[in-house]
């Protein structure tokens, strides 16, 4: 059995030690393929050093993002099973200790417990998710359907025969939701599957400023590539549709409150009206009753009480993100 790790890399340089300390590239089941995305930090440098000394295939790559990154890393990887990792997150030495036993029935899909090390905070969380979501794959569709639970690519471990008989690929257009895609192509084409009960990755959750990075565009497009691929799956299993569509709905607002968060009026006002003239939209509300405050605002199409609403919502969320940030910093001294 071989296993290959898939690591895109943009500017990590300061994760690049903790990450490789997790790994044990001595393995010989291990396969690990970093690709270093046009990185303008020293990230090349630190990962050709690191080559000097251990056993990894590396790729240096003009910068096309991350999705492109894990689509070379899969054309490139020769293990029977894929995970995928990122840079400032590390491996759990579980995976490495238990990796034989788990995949002993070699199931289509590994579905690992979620482990994260909160806002600075030195104290790992684990999700257990077989206990959260339940053991059979109709908990698992309506979890990935409902939620965001399972959007994560780093949280499975993939069959590559079955990512290769069906062309399963990011969509190298997008920017956020890609992961989503991902798992929910590679799911309608799993019979069997398990949980690991352990985590393959320990992730850092890292408070950064999306003030700068907004991009309403390319937000609104994979929003609703993201909310298509959720509602066809729902509709060909026939399970789910209500609710997939009210988990449409909520990440719809999601939209609506960064965009109004990070925009001055005008400019979040014409966003607001092309959200509301887009087709897929005009259908969402034709199909789903506008119960609930927030709805009743955004359905209201008053741009004033729109903006001021979700500008003050994203304020708010963003004062308790720092105050976490602050009050996990204050704990660990």
């Amino acid at each position: 059995m071989k296993f290959s790790i898939i690591i895109p890399v943009y500017n990590g340089e300061r994760f690049i030690e903790q990450c490789f300390n997790s790994l044990n590239f001595e393995d010989p089941e291990i396969e690990v393929i970093v690709v270093n995305d046009g990185s303008t930090d020293k990230s090349k440098e630190i990962l050709e050093c690191y080559q000097t000394t251990h056993r990894f295939i590396l790729v240096n790559k003009e910068n096309k993002g991350v999705s492109h990154s894990r689509n070379v890393g899969i054309n490139m990887a020769s293990g029977d099973y894929i995970l995928f990792l990122d840079i400032d997150d590390f491996v759990s030495s579980d995976f490495f200790e238990k990796k034989q036993q788990t995949f002993m029935k070699t199931p289509d899909l590994i579905i690992f417990d979620r482990a994260s090390i909160p806002y600075g905070c030195s104290t790992v969380e684990i999700l257990e998710l077989q206990k959260l979501v339940g053991a059979s794959k109709d908990n698992v569709l309506k979890a990935l359907l409902t939620s965001n639970i399972f959007n994560p690519c780093w949280g499975f471990a993939y069959k590559k025969e079955l990512i290769e008989k069906y062309k399963i690929r990011f969509d190298e257009t997008m920017t956020i939701g890609e992961d989503s895609c991902f798992v929910i192509d590679y799911f309608k084409n799993v019979t069997t599957m398990l949980y690991a009960n352990y985590p393959f990755c320990i992730n850092n959750v890292i408070l950064t400023s999306a003030m700068h990075n907004f991009n309403f565009e390319k937000r609104k497009v994979d929003f609703i590539k993201t909310s298509r691929r959720k509602i066809q799956l729902a509709f060909e299993r026939k399970q789910g549709i209500d609710e997939t569509f009210s988990f449409v709905g909520w990440n719809y607002r999601a939209l609506i409150c960064d965009m109004c968060g990070q925009s001055k009026y005008f400019s979040a006002k014409a966003n607001l009206h092309q959200l509301w003239e887009d087709e897929f939209i005009k259908e969402y509300f034709n199909r789903k009753n506008k119960t609930g405050l927030e709805m009743k605002i955004i359905s209201s199409q008053n741009t004033v009480l729109c903006y001021t609403y979700f500008f003050f919502k994203y304020k708010l969320r963003m004062i308790n993100r720092y105050y976490k940030m602050v009050k996990n910093k204050i704990q660990r001294k």
